[in-house]
C-alpha cells in the first residue's frame, strides 16, 4: 500500500511528460445513460481514481473507452460499484482525479 502526491498541472520527469488534475463533479455510474467526459486531455495512458464520495454508495472510477494520443482526446469516465449491497450500478455524480501520461 502506498500513495503518490502530485500537484495539478503539466509535469516532466526525465523524458516523460504527464498531466495531473481533478475534474468536475460530473462522472456518473455504469448504469446511467449520462456520458461523463473530461475534454481535451491528450496522452497514451491514463490512471484515474474517485475523489471523495458524495453519496452512500461506494464505487471506483473506471475508463469508459480508449484515450487516443491526439489533440482532440476526451477522457470518458464512469463510476462502477460492487453488486453486494446495490446491484443497479447507477451512481450519484462524483469527481475523478487523473494522471495522463504522454
Amino acid at each position: 500500500m502506498g500513495y503518490l502526491v502530485i500537484e495539478a498541472g503539466d509535469h516532466i520527469v526525465g523524458s516523460v511528460g504527464f498531466t495531473a488534475g481533478v475534474g468536475p463533479r460530473i462522472v456518473k455510474g455504469m448504469g446511467d445513460s449520462h456520458t461523463s467526459v473530461y475534454h481535451g486531455l491528450t496522452g497514451s495512458y491514463a490512471v484515474v481514481t474517485q475523489t471523495g464520495m458524495y453519496s452512500k454508495d461506494g464505487g471506483w472510477a473506471v475508463l469508459n473507452g480508449n484515450l487516443a494520443p491526439d489533440a482532440n482526446s476526451d477522457l470518458n469516465l464512469k463510476i462502477d460499484e460492487g453488486g453486494k449491497c446495490d446491484n443497479d450500478r447507477q451512481h450519484n455524480r462524483e469527481r475523478v482525479s487523473y494522471i495522463i501520461i504522454q
